[in-house]
């Protein structure tokens, strides 16, 4: 018995909890019959009221349009040459390995000119450009 009394007050009050809720959100939205209407509305300040006659009052007349000018035609634009990356750095490439030269007889090497080895090149080195960047210099990060 006191099981069945407990399930169906437990019922009870799940059922009701949400009704009540109900009625207070109507009572609150719902609109008082006994409170007094007001028909009037408060003044409007100046300030808001000569607003609102400028904007009543018909536009001035369009000035007379000036004829247009000839354009001049000038280069289309063109983009700049820049570069985000430094320039390559120039490599000299070696020709084939010639080998040693054999010890012959002195007979065969007068007869022969030497072969001598071109003398090594400067390599032009290239310091690298400043960067142009686009990045944002005002940023902490």
């Amino acid at each position: 018995m006191g099981l069945i009394a407990k399930c169906v007050s437990y019922a009870a009050i799940i059922c009701g909890l949400p009704l009540v809720f109900a009625g207070g959100i109507h009572w609150l939205i719902a609109a008082d019959a006994h409170a007094p209407r007001t028909l009037e509305s408060p003044p409007l300040p100046p300030r808001i009221a000569d607003s609102i006659e400028r904007k009543k009052q018909p536009l001035p007349p369009p000035s007379p349009s000036v004829p247009p000018r000839s354009a001049v035609v000038t280069a289309p634009l063109r983009q700049a040459t820049a570069s985000l990356h430094p320039a390559p750095v120039p490599m000299m490439v070696r020709g084939p390995h010639r080998g040693v030269m054999k010890s012959r007889s002195a007979r065969e090497a007068v007869k022969m000119p030497a072969i001598t080895a071109p003398a090594p090149q400067a390599v032009v080195t290239r310091l690298p450009q400043a960067v142009i960047t686009t990045a944002r210099s005002d940023v902490p990060y």
